[in-house]
């Protein structure tokens, strides 16, 4: 069954000013109170980094970030590499993934 035919809107001179009237949308980036134009909404870098290593004053976001950093100071290289005569030990299991993908190309 085919479609009914849509009749064309007619655009009138009076409907058109109307639309200029509107208000200006927030989104655009020329009027000065524009969301876009200050960074007041994000915190501060001072603010964000309250995890510190105690050794080199290094700041972190995170407790976790914190700790995987620390294993640079103390020589921490706990997940060693499977492949038989391979000698290389790395202080985090993903790098050890990435580090083992050498063996299993040609």
């Amino acid at each position: 069954m085919p479609y009914p035919s849509i009749p064309p809107i007619s655009v009138h001179s009076s409907s058109s000013s109307s639309l200029r009237s509107s208000p200006p949308s927030p989104f655009l980036a020329s009027d000065s109170k524009s969301c876009f134009s200050t960074h007041s909404n994000f915190p501060s870098s001072s603010n964000k980094k309250k995890h510190v290593c105690h050794v080199c004053q290094k700041a972190f976001t995170t407790s976790g970030h914190l700790s995987r950093h620390a294993r640079i100071h103390t020589g921490e290289r706990n997940h060693k590499c499977p492949f038989p005569g391979c000698d290389t030990r790395c202080s985090r299991q993903d790098n050890l993934q990435q580090h083992y993908r050498i063996h299993l190309t040609p």
